[in-house]
């Protein structure tokens, strides 16, 4: 599909490409008429599947430099953009609006109110205006472009999807279960941010306390690896199409991320008709979750909280 000569070009700029969205142009690819290029300026170190495609162009920033040269702007539709701290990114996006090509930006960043968004209110509102269009998850991220002073007909909402399916699928099977498993789970990188140190602490104290406690089975690849205790099934890193018989074999979801923009796996775990156990600032709250309804608030920097949550 990309060596067709009639269509035009629609361009992804992506600091570190999450495997979901992957699929999503994918798709996008197949089932239309243009050219895709999509240009990573960084690898996503905690995504150990190498992206290709037969049906769009992935490049590395170096090599879209010099591509760009030979692309003329009139045959470029959209290009679709990511994140604003990368100077290489405001670079061609500076470029692009120079030559009057539309700009979209993507952004999963959430309204947080905070000293650096009070910064950025003043410093970014210019740079907004550039794009023709803003994509964003969810409310979290609407509050922060009508913050940014976005106005409301230039935000879209849908950023990101999961593949309902899946986990539609992996609910049913739980469903037929003779037993309900009786299983927490975790699926995520294994890094600080996402509260691992906190899950194995909290986790290893309500081992203590159960009479009969749930296993822990985690899910992910990071820098943390070596602090999980023998006592926690680890599954490394598992392909999305595997997913589905661990979500299935799951009771519950935890996640007590310090910060999280928007977790795919919330929309999965909700997708699979899992109880939740989840930190506020994970983003996407809003959109799968309630409190009472289908699970609990945990603070992360409290003790005991999850614990207690688990009990």
């Amino acid at each position: 599909m990309y060596c067709k000569s009639t269509s035009k070009y629609l361009i992804f700029i992506y600091t570190s490409l999450p495997g979901y969205m992957f699929h999503c142009i994918e798709n996008l690819a197949r089932y239309t008429d243009y050219k895709i290029i999509l240009v990573e300026t960084t690898n996503n170190k905690n995504y150990p599947i190498k992206f290709s495609s037969t049906y769009f162009k992935i490049v590395r920033l170096q090599e879209f430099k010099n591509l760009i040269q030979n692309i003329v702007s009139r045959d470029i539709q959209t290009v679709f953009i990511t994140g604003w701290g990368n100077s290489e990114i405001r670079h061609f996006t500076k470029y692009f609006y120079k030559n009057n090509v539309n700009l979209i930006l993507l952004s999963d960043q959430p309204f947080k109110n905070n000293f650096r968004q009070k910064i950025g209110k003043k410093l970014l509102q210019r740079y907004l205006r550039k794009f023709k269009y803003v994509i964003v998850p969810g409310k979290a991220g609407y509050d922060l472009m009508r913050y940014y002073g976005v106005k409301d007909e230039n935000i879209r909402i849908g950023l990101y999807t999961a593949t309902n399916k899946i986990f539609n699928n992996a609910k049913a099977l739980r469903d037929n279960f003779k037993n309900y498993p009786q299983v927490f789970l975790f699926d995520g990188q294994f890094i600080k941010r996402k509260g691992v140190v906190f899950l194995i602490k909290e986790y290893s104290q309500y081992r203590k306390l159960s009479k009969e406690p749930w296993e822990l089975v985690m899910v992910g690849k990071g820098e943390l690896e070596h602090i999980i205790p023998p006592f926690v099934k680890n599954l490394g890193f598992v392909h999305q199409d595997n997913l589905g018989d661990v979500y299935a074999n799951a009771g519950c979801f935890v996640l007590p991320s310090l910060e999280d923009h928007w977790p795919l796996v919330i929309h999965q775990a909700a997708c699979a008709g899992l109880p939740l156990l989840l930190s506020p600032f994970c983003f996407n709250h809003f959109e799968f979750f309630g409190e009472n309804e289908n699970g609990f608030f945990i603070n992360p920097h409290i003790e005991g909280s999850l614990t207690q949550a688990m009990l």
